[in-house]
């Protein structure tokens, strides 16, 4: 949060990791790691993804009066929703694969959704003792998107009942 409290660096960090977390939405769908799930896990996920979209209502609300305009809000909306998709499309694509491959990329996009949570409870609740989890889970989602793009996974077997 460089700058934060800048209308123009606010709105442009948002924007810019909205285009970062799209992309990784990109990544799932271009090389295909999403599978046909069963039903009762889809119902599931619908009421994670409501539960979700409502705690990002509640949350938006409760801090509306400390955004600069009704852009910011805009842009929170679309961030937390790019955040959920992003998670359950991530959820999906280790759930259907189950792969060490799949399970680093999981980790590493949890981990920045978490780390994204927690900056913004620590700068809009004031609450400084979440930058702490924030810059450590920030760091650990960092070192495992690390070993994520540096390790060789084409040596992994992919497990029999997949195929």
């Amino acid at each position: 949060m460089i700058f934060y409290e800048n209308t123009l660096s606010n709105k442009l960090t948002s924007v810019l990791s909205i285009i970062g977390y799209f992309n990784l939405v990109a990544y799932l769908f271009r090389n295909k790691h999403l599978k046909k799930v069963n039903n009762y896990f889809l119902v599931l996920i619908l009421i994670l993804i409501t539960l979700n979209v409502f705690g990002l209502y509640q949350l938006i609300d409760a801090i509306a009066y400390k955004l600069h305009d009704g852009l910011q809000e805009v842009i929170l909306y679309l961030y937390g929703l790019v955040i959920v998709s992003l998670c359950v499309f991530t959820a999906n694509y280790n759930f259907s694969v189950n792969t060490k491959q799949s399970m680093y990329f999981m980790y590493f996009v949890f981990g920045f959704a978490f780390s994204d949570f927690c900056a913004v409870l620590a700068y809009y609740y004031n609450f400084q003792q979440l930058y702490y989890l924030d810059r450590f889970t920030y760091i650990f989602a960092l070192f495992i998107m690390v070993k994520y793009a540096v390790k060789d996974f084409k040596k992994e077997e992919i497990p029999s009942y997949i195929i």
